[in-house]
């Protein structure tokens, strides 16, 4: 990430946070033990007699061996799936929040890395190819009709007080021609302003003032004052999300006048930014103005959106290693305890024509349903629960809609690369079988 976004750490090492962590760790490691230890107290004597075998429950038999028209391994494994009912409803949650974790990494590089417009939409930014600071409001037609351009958006910025009841709130205000221009408008409840008495908020703004649509707020700046009705609600990353929309005649209520503003120029398939500012630079020209300032706006969003699109893929590739780790740890300790509390069993398996093959199969497919079942709920609650997240991520800009979701082909590798990690790793696991001969693993201690 450093190197990413050019941001060095340079903060002291926080040994009160590190001991903290530390004694965290350990005593929630004490807690889980003592609390999985409890299970000990419930061994019975005939449950030691039976060499510990406490998953099969003799009342009932789901799967009979000798009326079961499937392979045995199969057999073998429906028996302990459906024996350990909590395990198994464990693995599930912990498989459904690791296909959680990793389908919200790829939805993360989806939305973000490589959808160069998601940024702009989901957080309302005006970008265009070329914006014009500074300049005349008299140059707008000649601006509009220059070859190449899409759209065309003149606006200019102030910061009044806007009051309701008793609250207020000094907050940055647009004044655009023509709100309905902006190409990343993301509306959230009623409309935009069309008349000079009107004015549209960023819903966070209106909850802090606590007027809702149709209210009446007065907007102050200096010595002047208007009042406008509430139109809508929209959502605007800007200025921590709290800003007002103005038309430009009903900014001059508190204005006066407008003598500079600034234009951002979109520019159609085929033109770029040099084109647009060749433009710009004659038709100042033709109007005697030469104050005004030009940003390559289309330059600066390239840098940003690569800049986010290298980040999503490190958090991608990040959360994707660390969901594979914890798979492999988790079937590699499910797989090992399986072994050991069924070692005796497994011997006589062996000893009555079971082969090692078998029993590796039987392994791995023991815990499969469980880990399918989980993946694939994950995969199904990953997008409210990705939505969700950014929601929360970005309530302090008051985003209340957000644009995250995962295609089906990425779901579908989140949960594939679950299922073949936990089969593999119960594979490797399980050929220790292959190692013992029965006479050993019936008469060893």
């Amino acid at each position: 990430m450093s190197g990413i976004l050019g941001i060095s750490w340079n903060q002291p090492v926080n040994v009160g946070a590190a001991v903290g962590t530390l004694l965290g760790l350990s005593l929630t490691t004490l807690l889980i033990a003592w609390l999985l230890g409890g299970r000990y107290r419930k061994i019975t004597v005939l449950d030691a007699l039976r060499g510990g075998i406490n998953t099969h429950n003799y009342k009932k038999n789901p799967v009979p061996l000798d009326k079961s028209v499937l392979p045995l391994p199969v057999a073998m494994s429906l028996k302990s799936t459906l024996g350990g009912k909590k395990r198994s409803i464990l693995l599930v949650a912990i498989s459904a929040i690791l296909a959680i974790a990793m389908t919200c990494g790829f939805a993360l590089y989806e939305s973000f890395g490589m959808n160069k417009n998601a940024m702009g939409e989901m957080f309302a930014f005006e970008i265009g190819t070329i914006q014009v600071m500074n300049a005349d409001p008299a140059c707008e037609d000649d601006l509009k009709n220059m070859d190449g351009v899409d759209n065309s958006l003149m606006y200019v910025g102030f910061e009044p007080i806007i009051r309701y009841g008793d609250k207020e709130y000094s907050a940055y205000t647009y004044a655009d021609e023509d709100t309905n221009k902006r190409l990343n408008l993301m509306m959230l409840k009623g409309r935009v302003e069309v008349h000079d008495n009107e004015i549209l908020l960023t819903q966070v703004l209106a909850e802090e003032l606590g007027c809702g649509i149709g209210d009446v707020v007065t907007v102050t700046l200096g010595k002047k004052s208007a009042e406008y009705i509430v139109t809508g609600f929209d959502q605007r990353m800007e200025r921590m999300g709290r800003t007002a929309n103005l038309t430009i005649p009903g900014a001059l209520k508190v204005l006066g006048s407008v003598e500079k503003v600034t234009y951002i120029i979109t520019a159609e398939d085929g033109y770029g930014f040099s084109d647009m500012e060749a433009g710009v630079k004659k038709v100042f020209a033709d109007h005697g103005c030469d104050d005004y300032v030009i940003v390559n706006s289309e330059k600066y969003m390239k840098v940003t959106t690569g800049t986010v699109s290298m980040a999503m893929k490190a958090v991608c590739a990040v959360v994707s290693l660390v969901t594979i780790f914890i798979v492999v740890f988790t079937i590699a300790l499910i797989v090992r305890g399986k072994i050991t509390r069924e070692w005796r069993t497994m011997g006589i398996d062996k000893a009555l024509g079971m082969t090692s093959g078998q029993q590796i199969v039987q392994i791995m497919l023991s815990n499969l349903p469980a880990v399918i079942l989980g993946s694939i709920l994950g995969v199904i609650l990953a997008g409210p629960a990705g939505s969700a997240l950014c929601r929360v991520i970005f309530s302090l800009f008051g985003m209340k809609k957000v644009v995250f979701g995962a295609s089906f082909v990425f779901k579908a590798a989140s949960a594939l690369s679950i299922i073949l990690m936990a089969l593999l790793t119960a594979a490797l696991m399980g050929l220790r079988v292959r190692r013992c001969n029965p006479v050993e693993m019936i008469t060893e201690e």
